[in-house]
């Protein structure tokens, strides 16, 4: 799939599509902290399904907004879509992993703090690079960052 530009407002059409093939649950994950090699790094998720409406206004890509902006935007977006996490990865953790494991070891922290009472099928990273599913060099690896059991399709957009 083609990277969303970031100066765009969420439209969730890629969401959409994946609820129109079959899926029942969808989640938006977009990750922070990559840039600082130093760790720590966080990934943020939302799961939308069928009935969920629109983004609240004035979302954006966080990087676009002012600490103001983002923080006015937190009661609206704790109760918009059908669940939402965050999960997190240690400095510690990303000398250890690299930070692409770090990443996916907290990608998969906030899919598990959802996963319980809302399943989702399917996951749509922002950007063009998935930092979610293992890289086939992994599996080299003896000691590459964890990988839970069941995963759902992931896709970047």
């Amino acid at each position: 799939m083609a990277a969303r530009p970031s100066a765009q407002a969420p439209d969730l059409l890629v969401e959409a599509e994946a609820l129109r093939a079959g899926a029942r649950r969808v989640a938006g994950m977009d990750e922070v902290g990559r840039g600082a090699l130093a760790g720590p790094v966080s990934v943020g998720l939302v799961v939308v399904d069928i009935e969920t409406g629109p983004a609240p206004h004035g979302v954006a890509d966080s990087k676009l907004l002012s600490a103001g902006a983002r923080t006015a935007l937190l009661p609206a977006l704790s109760t918009w879509g059908v669940a939402r996490a965050v999960g997190h990865a240690s400095a510690a953790e990303v000398d250890r992993w690299g930070v692409v494991g770090a990443l996916r070891l907290a990608g998969w922290r906030a899919l598990d703090a959802v996963s319980t009472d809302h399943p989702v099928d399917v996951v749509i990273l922002d950007g063009s690079h998935d930092w979610l599913s293992r890289a086939p060099l992994d599996d080299l690896l003896e000691d590459a960052a964890p990988r839970p059991g069941a995963r759902p399709r992931c896709g970047c957009s």
